[in-house]
C-alpha cells in the first residue's frame, strides 16, 4: 500500500471511530483533497456528496463544497472530449448544490484575491446554472470583482444586469448599493446620489 492509499485508509479508521463528529468531517475533507489532487474525480465527489448531506449544518461543509467544485470542474478539464454541457449535467441529481460549491469557491477564490479564477466560478454558475438559485448571488459577485478591480463601467453593467434579471432577489438592496458605488467610482455623482437615494425609501 502506497502513502497516498495509507492517508486515505486513515481518514476512513478516523471517519468510522468518530462518525459523528467534527474530526470526520476533517477526514473527508481531507480524503476528498488526496483524491482530487490525484484526479480521482469521480471518488472525491462521491467522499463530499456523502459527507455534505451526513454534516449538513456543519460549519466545516464550505470546505468539502469547495472540494466538490474541484471535483467536478476537474473532471471537465481532465476530459476534454466531455463537453461540459447543461445536457450532460442533466443527470446529477443535486444542481443546487453543485451551484453553491461552485459559488463557495468563488468566495474563497474572492477573499483570497484571485479574482481570474473567483470569476470562472460564477460564470460558470450563470452559464449551466442560470435558472438555479445561486444565478443572482453568481452574477452580484462577479459585479464585485469588477467594482473592486476599479472596472466601473463594467460592474455597472453587472449590477444592472443582476436587477433586471433578479427583482425578486433578496440581495436587490445591496445589489443596488454597490451599483450605486460603481457610479460614483466612475464620478458620476449625481447618477449616484439618485441611486443611493432610492435606498431610503
Amino acid at each position: 500500500m502506497g502513502m497516498m492509499e495509507d492517508a486515505l485508509s486513515v481518514c476512513d479508521d478516523i471517519a468510522a471511530k468518530f462518525p459523528d463528529s467534527d474530526a470526520s468531517v476533517e477526514a473527508f475533507y481531507i480524503k476528498a483533497d488526496i483524491l482530487n489532487g490525484r484526479k480521482r474525480y469521480k471518488e472525491a465527489r462521491d467522499v463530499c456528496l456523502m459527507a455534505i448531506g451526513k454534516f449538513a449544518s456543519s460549519i466545516d461543509t464550505g470546505k468539502l463544497q469547495y472540494e466538490l467544485a474541484r471535483a467536478y470542474l476537474g473532471k471537465v478539464t481532465a476530459k476534454r472530449r466531455w463537453p461540459f454541457s447543461k445536457r450532460r449535467w442533466e443527470n446529477l441529481k443535486d444542481d443546487n448544490l453543485i451551484s453553491a460549491a461552485l459559488c463557495k469557491a468563488g468566495d474563497i477564490y474572492l477573499a483570497a484575491g484571485d479574482f481570474d479564477k473567483a470569476m470562472k466560478r460564477y460564470d460558470t454558475v450563470l452559464k449551466y446554472y442560470a435558472d438555479g438559485p445561486r444565478a443572482d448571488y453568481a452574477q452580484f459577485s462577479i459585479g464585485k470583482i469588477f467594482l473592486f478591480e476599479n472596472k466601473f463601467d463594467r460592474a455597472i453593467l453587472s449590477f444592472q444586469s443582476a436587477l433586471t434579471n433578479f427583482p425578486a432577489s433578496s440581495l436587490k438592496r445591496e445589489m443596488t448599493f454597490k451599483l450605486a458605488l460603481a457610479y460614483f467610482g466612475r464620478e458620476d455623482f449625481i447618477r449616484a446620489r439618485n441611486i443611493s437615494g432610492n435606498l431610503m425609501v
